[in-house]
This record gives structure tokens, sequence and C-alpha cells, in this order.
């Protein structure tokens, strides 16, 4: 009996390696952004997508090709930016394992294969010793079973709250668990083939002539002490707006809608100072407006 149970155990681990899905295939691609303060109401912006473009051969061994395209504005007494495209990394997988091409040679990414309780590994890009898995429970993307596990840390403050197997964290593929003085991360989607699988307000491939300019959106008073009033295009309709604070924290702000283009937004009990607020479109489009707040 104990040998039956021994067989059916080694096979049932051969099953799961067997079922490891590839987690490059598919054409993947990650929407993320970043938000930088100085302190004196000035920022930088980031807006862009991770995504696969080709292969190369390295002693042997397959790496993806990382692509990111975006653009990065900047906030410094008047707006300016500039856009980019152009490969900015390599990646590979072994297993449940993903590492990522790095200046003295590849480093451990994401280990997928951790069990509850025990600590995430210290990577390239994030370096806590003390985070560990709380939980885990599968979720279906793409037609396979995929490991979502949620994560705290004792020591240091985490932004990321889960990480998901193939894709990454809730803070991006890149980017760090904890946080980063000043600045934010924000993971927006994560599609396959054109699929979104994880995240909402996507837009990978926005098309310019459905922008609209930061002139076309109106927030009065500002400065303001109590009840902000946003105004919008009846063509561009919001989906969400948020707060955020000059350490790149931010959180949603429930509004109240007294028109189809106009909404009210208390902000009475917000600590005096200078804010961002964040305006989540429904064609995928954010914009960003500077707030002082009295």
């Amino acid at each position: 009996m104990i040998r039956h149970l021994y067989i059916i155990s080694i096979l049932i681990s051969f099953s799961a390696q067997a079922q490891v899905p590839n987690y490059f295939s598919d054409n993947p691609e990650w929407q993320q952004s970043k938000i930088c303060y100085d302190g004196q109401g000035n920022s930088q912006e980031w807006d862009w997508v991770y995504y696969l473009n080709g292969d190369t051969l390295i002693n042997g061994t397959l790496w993806h090709k990382v692509f990111k395209r975006g653009t990065t504005t900047i906030y410094n007494g008047g707006v300016g930016g500039y856009s980019y495209n152009g490969q900015i990394g390599l990646i590979r997988q072994d297993s449940m394992k993903v590492y990522s091409m790095e200046q003295n040679g590849e480093e451990l990414l994401y280990d997928f294969d951790i069990a509850i309780g025990q600590s995430t590994p210290q990577t390239y890009y994030h370096s806590s010793a003390t985070t560990v898995v709380d939980s885990i429970e599968m979720i279906q993307i793409n037609g396979t079973m995929r490991r979502k596990m949620y994560i705290s840390d004792s020591v240091n403050a985490l932004v990321g709250t889960y990480i998901l197997e193939g894709m990454g964290s809730d803070i991006g593929l890149f980017e760090p668990f904890t946080i980063e003085l000043n600045c934010g991360h924000y993971f927006q989607c994560y599609q396959l083939n054109g699929v979104v699988e994880v995240g909402s307000n996507c837009n990978f491939d926005l098309d310019v002539n459905e922008l609209i300019e930061k002139e076309q959106i109106q927030l009065s008073p500002n400065p303001v002490q109590s009840s902000l009033e946003l105004t919008t295009p009846d063509s561009h309709p919001v989906k969400s707006v948020f707060l955020v604070h000059s350490n790149g924290q931010k959180g949603k702000l429930p509004g109240i809608k007294v028109s189809a283009t106009s909404s009210i937004f208390n902000i009475a009990n917000q600590s005096a100072g200078i804010y961002f607020i964040e305006i989540h479109l429904e064609n995928g489009q954010i914009l960003r407006e500077k707030l002082v707040k009295m």
C-alpha cells in the first residue's frame, strides 16, 4: 500500500510539473504607471507597457527580449515630456522560476513555487528577507490554473499585496514590492493575445484621436478647501477619480454626479498641501492635475 501511495505521489508530482504553463507565450503585455514628486509641487510621470518581441540564445539558453513603450510627462513650472519604445532587458522561464538578465549575469526575478508560510526569495528587484506568503488561491488565466500568493512583511512596508504566477506582482513585472520614497508604482493591466486577464480601465493601444487635452478638464476651485468640482467633455465620460498624495500613495475619491459632465468631490478632511487628482476616463486615458488643498 505504501509503495502504491509513493508511486501515486510521484505521478502527481510529474503531472504538476508537466502542467506548468509557458508564461511567455501568447504575447503577454503589462500596462503600468509611476509617479514621483519632489515635495515642491513638481512631478514626473511615466505610463508604459512591457511586451516581448523576439528571442536570443545566450550560451545555448533561450531568452525573450523585453521591450518598453510609453510616455514620460514632466510637470515643473510647465509641462514637458517625451515618448519611447525600445528593448530594456531579457527574461526567461525555468519551470516555475523566472530570471532576468542583469549586468552581472542572470538574476532570479520570481519563484512561483512557494508554500504558505515560506519567505519569498530575495531577488534582484526585491531584497527583503521577511516577506512571506500568507495564503494561496488558484485562479484561471488563459485556460490554465495559476497560483495567486498573498504576501505580507512584518518588518518592511509593502505596497504589493500579491504575486501572481507568470504575471509578476500587483506592482508590476520588474517593480519592487516595498515602498519607494516619494514615488508610487501602479500596475494597471495584464493581457494575453489581446485579451485582458487581470485589471480594468485598460488601454494598451490608445488611439491618439481619442485623447483629450488637459485644458478640456476643469477642476474648480483650485486652491480648494472642501468641495471640488470636476468637469469633462460629454464625449469623454469619467470612470474613476483618485487623490494622489505627495508620497505617491493614492486613494479613490467618491463623488456625487451632478450632471452628465460634472461631479462634486468632498476633500474637506484632507490635510492642507499639494496633491494630484488622477482622472481615469472610460476610453482608458489617464489625466493628472495638480491640486492645492488649503
